[in-house]
């Protein structure tokens, strides 16, 4: 018997085992898509005052909320290339 056998747990099957994913992000992994209680909706169709309420709700720590500063910051640049253009 080898130290990893194929019938082995991975360690990402000991985390999920564990609940660990489910409980640190309960609206899936930081990324472009956010998981509502209406179902998944990508971060750039999310209105700007859903984006609010979302990180009011989720709080500074959680890694989802750089995810929608980011999101704001480029809104932000957006605008005001649209009213100043170069």
């Amino acid at each position: 018997m080898s130290f990893l056998d194929d019938d082995d747990f991975t360690l990402w099957d000991d985390y999920e085992a564990e609940g660990y994913f489910s409980r640190d992000f309960p609206h899936g992994a930081p990324g472009d898509i956010w998981e509502s209680n209406d179902g998944p909706i990508a971060v750039k169709n999310m209105t700007t005052d859903h984006i609010a309420n979302v990180m009011r709700l989720i709080g500074e720590d959680d890694p989802w909320y750089s995810a929608f500063v980011a999101e704001l910051e480029r809104r932000k640049k957006e605008m005001f290339h649209a009213v100043y253009p170069a």
